[in-house]
């Protein structure tokens, strides 16, 4: 097909979805969940055709381009906000779902040129998993579980989980070359991941993380044998499990345990199991600050905290993912190190207000370094220098002292976002030292 022509058709097709919800939302007074899950399913299935419309990339992102300044424009605008945007945003939550889309529909273009099924699976599976689970949740739902925006629900999440499967399962069987049990394990693989992608999101950014997810963990485990896919199962199945059963110890609420085992789960995969030790050290943790039994209302460490503190590592990880330098194994462990160094200074300075902050650094420090330092001199006996444990001790002796001076009233605990971002900064900069040192010291 001539690619202005499928462009001019997609258009097309879009502007009747959009007019079509919005004259059913004032004839027939559709609910405003149900008119937004009908352009979101309508947009996808569009955009999953897009492999027998478009031989090349430019049109995808021309179009991609055109449908997000066009959604903003509608979204800005309250005259176009309340009238042919009224399927989008007559929801009452908060969400940047509509314009993460067509981001999505880009970058999953782009990883997966070579390999058009797996886009459109990607993009099905968000398009059809995600809107099942929505209306089941909403209508269905009855026994929730708690997230950074307020609540979801556990009805809603297994319907996201089964639809994925299916999206996934059904046409890696019928068009792919892929086994059979390969196609059964890495559709249930994928989809208990992608579920607890889609639990932990806000803001709409599940538009964003689920088709990317899928698109990179189809063509990371395409070739997997089905014992290795199998393994993975075991372990994310267990470890998640296995936080719920302590769900109760825990400050962290119900999105930001999942987040944890989906930390838990790319540590293992991505490094092996050297790498879980340090997150592991730092989660374990959480269980056992403060009262031993913990109410809901306590469990007020969210999705944002769990990924702030993580995400230093996480960068470490998946640079060594890519390189495979030794080194950064050095330096991942230093970020988790700071992390759970500023983990007890926020509550220690909270439970006891009469000793003195510096004090309260320096056993910190120590303690974060004992629990993080000691396991990576056993792991890396054979080759770890006495250089690196003086810097790993002069590291947890200077990110406490930082933490105190950057973190205002750090005697209260505070717990926003920028508590946590300045943590998560902290530790990154402490940990990037061994990777830079030499590059400065060259120079």
């Amino acid at each position: 097909m001539n690619p202005w022509l499928g462009i001019l058709l997609v258009l097309a097709s879009l502007g009747l979805l959009l007019g079509s919800c919005y004259y059913g939302c004032k004839r027939f007074s559709l609910s405003a969940e149900v008119s937004r899950k009908t352009v979101h399913m309508g947009m996808g299935l569009i955009c999953a055709f897009f492999p027998f419309i478009f031989l090349e990339s430019w049109p995808v992102f021309l179009l991609a381009t055109v449908a997000g300044a066009s959604l903003l424009v509608v979204r800005v605008l309250p005259g176009l906000r309340t009238s042919i945007g009224a399927s989008l945003h007559g929801v009452a939550r908060s969400s940047l779902g509509e314009l993460f889309f067509p981001v999505a529909v880009a970058m999953v273009w782009y990883i997966s040129f070579e390999s058009p099924i797996y886009y459109s699976l990607s993009v099905l599976v968000l398009t059809l998993a995600d809107a099942f689970a929505a209306l089941v949740g909403t209508r269905y739902g009855q026994q929730h579980y708690t997230t950074a925006e307020g609540h979801k629900t556990w009805e809603g999440s297994l319907t996201f989980f089964f639809a994925a499967f299916l999206c996934i399962h059904v046409p890696l069987l019928l068009m792919t070359t892929i086994g059979r049990a390969e196609c059964l394990l890495i559709a249930l693989l994928i989809g208990l991941l992608v579920t607890i992608v889609e639990a932990v999101a806000w803001q709409g950014l599940d538009n964003l993380f689920i088709p990317l997810c899928v698109c990179i963990l189809l063509n990371v485990y395409d070739d997997f044998t089905a014992l290795q896919i199998l393994m993975r199962i075991v372990f994310i199945v267990a470890v998640t499990l296995s936080l719920f059963l302590v769900r109760s110890r825990t400050k962290l609420d119900d999105a930001a345990i999942l987040g944890a085992s989906l930390v838990t789960y790319l540590s293992v995969t991505a490094g092996g199991w050297q790498w879980v030790i340090a997150p592991g050290i730092l989660f374990i943790n959480t269980f056992f600050l403060g009262p031993v039994k913990k109410k809901v209302e306590e469990r007020v460490h969210t999705i944002h905290s769990t990924l702030t503190v993580t995400l230093p590592g996480l960068f470490w990880l998946l640079l060594y993912y890519r390189q495979g330098h030794g080194e950064l194994f050095l330096c991942y462990n230093l970020a988790y190190m700071v992390e759970l160094s500023c983990l007890f200074i926020a509550q220690w300075a909270f439970e006891e207000r009469k000793r003195s902050l510096a004090r309260i650094s320096i056993q910190a420090g120590l303690l974060s370094f004992a629990m993080i330092m000691t396991p990576y001199a056993a792991i890396t006996f054979n080759e770890i220098q006495a250089a690196e444990l003086l810097l790993g001790l002069a590291c947890s002796l200077v990110s406490g002292p930082l933490f105190c001076i950057l973190q205002p009233q750090i005697r209260d605990s505070p717990l926003d976002l920028g508590r946590y971002l300045r943590q998560g900064s902290i530790g990154f900069a402490v940990s990037s030292f061994p990777f830079l040192a030499p590059i400065f010291f060259a120079h």
